[in-house]
């Protein structure tokens, strides 16, 4: 899956999409339109942020870090869009032209893990941790892949030392409450999913899984304004979550 609160799902994707994506500025070769499309960002289309990084692409002259970026960027757009296999086709285009990118590999794991394919996607996400063993966003995409799995221990120590490196990441603060709540932690997984939506009051994910987490606790009312909540913001919130495992009482 594509994380409602990240990566596939449009309110923590367009997030993401102005912090995470390693892309140089525009360069002296990369039409100037087409390279701000490339980007992304607020009021920029998945369909213009991908039509942007094809231009680039087929443009002479650009360098292999350019090029990169461009496939990086138009792989990203596809993820967000739940177009996977594309996905991962264009970071694969991005590693050839850079190969110790880390972050390239995490977002490769990430639609791997999207496509159901954990082999891959664990792969990706230790390389990314060999070519920076302090990379928040890695320790964070494990720990999400083997919550879903039902691996606790191994996702919250990884949810942990993503934490320990960027304590203030409401993704893995998402990631950590996701596994409280699927082990029963109930107090925990509240608190995390208060300071994730402190963060970033958009998750849709994080407001669903309060709310089963208040409903357990016996807080019914304020529990379904939560997940009315996520519903709103995005109405998908309920099928994705109870496919991972989650579902109302």
């Amino acid at each position: 899956m594509n994380r409602m609160s990240r990566a596939a799902f449009a309110a923590a994707a367009a997030m993401l999409a102005s912090v995470a994506v390693a892309a140089p500025a525009q360069t002296e070769s990369a039409p100037s339109q087409a390279w701000q499309s490339c980007e992304g960002g607020d009021g920029i289309s998945l369909a213009s942020q991908i039509a942007g990084c094809t231009a680039v692409i087929q443009s002479s002259g650009q360098s292999a870090t350019t090029l990169a970026a461009a496939f990086y960027n138009r792989g990203y757009a596809e993820k967000r869009g739940g177009q996977n296999d594309r996905a991962v086709e264009d970071y694969s285009q991005a590693l050839k032209l850079s190969p110790g990118n880390p972050e390239y590999y995490v977002q490769r794991g990430v639609s791997y893990k999207n496509l159901g394919k954990y082999d891959q996607a664990f792969a990706d996400y230790e390389e990314a941790l060999r070519l920076d063993p302090k990379n928040s966003s890695a320790f964070d995409a494990r720990c999400y892949a083997y919550a879903i799995l039902n691996q606790f221990q191994k996702a919250l120590a990884d949810c942990n030392a993503s934490l320990i490196l960027e304590p203030d990441a409401w993704y893995t603060l998402d990631s950590r409450a996701f596994i409280f709540l699927k082990i029963g932690r109930l107090n925990e997984a509240v608190v995390d999913y208060n300071a994730a939506l402190n963060l970033n009051p958009q998750l849709a994910e994080s407001l669903y899984g309060r709310g089963i987490a208040k409903i357990r606790l016996g807080n019914v009312a304020a529990g379904n304004s939560d997940i009315a909540a996520a519903k709103s913001i995005n109405p998908a919130v309920a099928d994705a979550m109870a496919k991972m495992g989650v579902s109302p009482p």
